[in-house]
């Protein structure tokens, strides 16, 4: 897997998380106007690893008690 980071037809700056077969699983919401801030917005979602995960407006059942 692998992040690509190129310009938008409005040259802001975007990122797409895609699988080892070019699939693209995610995307930047919006578009950065330096790239070095679609940057560090894709170091942010990758130090985010131990986020909880929820479920519509409350948590997974294994998370219970946590949230």
């Amino acid at each position: 897997m692998h992040y690509r980071v190129y310009l938008d037809d409005q040259q802001e700056w975007r990122w797409a998380f895609r699988t080892s077969r070019h699939k693209t699983i995610a995307v930047s919401k919006r578009g950065y106007p330096h790239k070095r801030e679609c940057l560090l917005s894709i170091l942010l979602v990758k130090n985010w690893t131990h986020a909880p995960i929820y479920e519509g407006d409350g948590c997974l059942p294994q998370e219970e008690g946590s949230c």
